[in-house]
Order: structure tokens, then C-alpha cells, then sequence
């Protein structure tokens, strides 16, 4: 079950840890985006909204990740990944609890990301409207599958451009669509046709649901913790960052 109580306090936590990679992020000259990790829980199980972008798309095309985008002038992070959720999925606002924001991550696409965290409620109230033209599938998934380097793979990925070695984790998970739910958001993301589908997710989705609740996360030789939430100490991120 969700203690939100609890993943606010490790939130904090880590908030105060990274103050200083939070104000030097800030001060770089990167687009900014935001992404909402949206949380529920089912049967004493707790899940994660993702969705699985559309093949018309022109970069990312087919590829799982959490509903956001880019910042609007003058918006702040919150207001981005609310936003960008109704447009793309059409989780209503006020239908979500934001119980606070993660550290930015940068991509080798130029954006510094914020990663949102929101409690998904009432909801037998939620009525989800898919964009066609952004996504193709809405889908949850069990959160505790990022920690279970069982389910994991992962290489390393050298990108010449950026003289930059990066550790890509991928989860290939099995959804299969239960039979009991009912209401219009619990079937949209749980249930579905009957057969199985299986998604692959990898990259900065797969990073950002490894480190959201806070919790060091072990895959072979690499450790994720608050202070390296890449993999990585932050500082080095910072340095690679101010480059691009």
C-alpha cells in the first residue's frame, strides 16, 4: 500500500541531499521538461501509469514512457507534467494529489527533466480520454518491478558525440489484464483485450521509476541511490550538462 506520508519525507529527504545539484541545474542554459509519475494502488498492490507512445510521432515513436513534455513559458514543473497528463491521457487535475518532485535528470536531447510525483484518487471518478495523436496506450504496471534486478537487463550504450558512456537499463514487462476491475480508469490501464502484451521499458523511464520512491536499487555492478540517481555522482552529471 502507498504511504504517502512516507514517500514525502523521503522526498524531502533527498530534496535537502541535492540542494546543490538542484540550484546548479537551474542555472543551466537547458530546455526544461516534466514528467508525472502517477501512482495508485489496487489490491494492495501499487501501480504506475505509463503509456506507450504513439508510432506517428517524429522522435520516440513506439517507446514507453510517463506522460510529459516540454515547459511552457512561465510554467513551473508541476504545472507541466498536470498538464501535459490531461493532454496526452486525459487524467483530470484535480483528480491527482502531487506529493512532491524528484531531482532533474538530463538527456542527450538537450532537456532537463523533473519527475513528478502524484497519487492517482478517486478513482471510480476518473474518466481517461487517450490522445491518438500523442499516444497509443495507456497501461500500469506494479511499481516494485524496478527493483527487481531479476527482471532487469541492461548495457552500456557509447554515445561518440558526447565522449559519454551510459549504463541503459531495460524491464520487459508482462501485462496481462485482470478480470476484476471495474470503473473506466481501473479497466483502461489494468484491463483491456485478453491477451498478454509485453512492453519494453528502458532508458530514462526505466531510471526515473528505479529512484522514485527513494530506495537504493542495486543491477549488477551499477548502484542507484539518492546521491546517484544516474548511476553516477551527480557532480560528474553537472560538468557533462554544462557542455551541451
Amino acid at each position: 500500500m502507498l504511504d504517502v506520508d512516507l514517500i514525502k519525507e523521503r522526498l524531502n529527504a533527498n530534496l535537502d541531499k541535492l540542494s546543490s545539484y538542484i540550484t546548479q541545474s537551474q542555472s543551466l542554459t537547458l530546455r526544461k521538461a516534466a514528467v508525472l509519475i502517477a501512482l495508485f494502488d489496487h489490491n494492495n498492490e501499487t501501480y504506475v501509469v505509463l503509456t506507450k507512445r504513439s508510432e506517428h510521432l517524429r522522435t520516440h515513436k513506439g517507446e514507453v514512457c510517463f506522460p510529459g513534455g516540454k515547459e511552457d513559458p512561465g510554467e513551473g514543473s508541476v504545472t507541466t507534467a498536470l498538464r501535459e497528463a490531461h493532454e496526452e491521457i486525459g487524467l483530470d487535475p484535480c483528480h491527482v494529489t502531487v506529493i512532491g518532485s524528484l531531482a532533474p535528470m538530463f538527456t542527450l536531447y538537450k532537456l532537463a527533466v523533473t519527475p513528478v510525483l502524484g497519487v492517482v484518487h478517486d478513482k471510480d471518478a476518473v474518466k481517461l480520454a487517450v490522445n491518438d495523436d500523442e499516444v497509443s496506450q495507456v497501461f500500469a504496471c506494479p511499481l516494485r518491478i524496478f527493483l527487481d534486478a531479476s527482471l532487469e537487463s541492461s548495457r552500456d550504450v557509447t554515445v561518440a558525440s558526447e565522449n559519454r558512456q551510459f549504463h541503459m537499463h531495460y524491464f520487459y514487462h508482462e501485462f496481462r489484464p485482470l478480470s476484476d476491475v471495474t470503473g473506466d480508469f481501473l479497466s483502461a490501464v489494468l484491463g483491456g483485450p485478453a491477451e498478454c502484451r509485453q512492453y519494453k521499458i528502458f532508458g530514462l523511464t526505466a531510471r526515473l521509476a528505479i529512484v522514485c520512491f527513494g530506495q537504493p536499487a542495486v543491477f549488477a555492478d551499477v548502484t542507484y541511490t539518492t546521491e546517484s540517481p544516474q548511476g553516477e555522482n551527480l557532480e560528474n552529471n553537472i560538468v557533462w550538462a554544462s557542455r551541451m
